[in-house]
């Protein structure tokens, strides 16, 4: 429960940003036939993306960014970067476009989802 939770307040924080945003952007989120899925899509109106993954965890590994990893093979050019933001407390370096960063803390141990499927 503490997953979905934390994703929630990650996403809904993001669309909140987004509403007031210069440029306009649609906000999305992933699952494809087998069940792979992002947490959130951000499309500007070039089509650039950028994704981000929500995860209720102290550590972040590099099986958090699977699903960033999948979305930036399959759109190419137009994925711009994906993030992974976790509830632990430290940056941490990643070994491709998308990289672990803890939430903002947001209480005992800190804390951060539209859906428009798309195949």
């Amino acid at each position: 429960m503490a997953g979905g939770l934390f994703e929630t307040f990650v996403v809904m924080e993001l669309i909140k940003q987004a509403t007031w945003s210069v440029a306009p952007v649609e906000v999305f989120f992933y699952r494809d036939t087998e069940m792979r899925e992002v947490d959130l899509i951000i499309e500007s109106a070039s089509s650039d993306v950028v994704a981000i993954e929500a995860k209720a965890a102290s550590i972040a590994t590099a099986s958090d960014a699977r699903g960033l990893r999948l979305l930036r093979d399959k759109l190419g050019h137009h994925f711009k970067t994906g993030v992974v933001v976790y509830s632990g407390a430290h940056t941490l370096p990643s070994t491709t476009e998308s990289g672990p960063y803890p939430s903002p803390d947001c209480g005992s141990n800190g804390a951060d989802r539209p859906s428009r499927p798309t195949a």
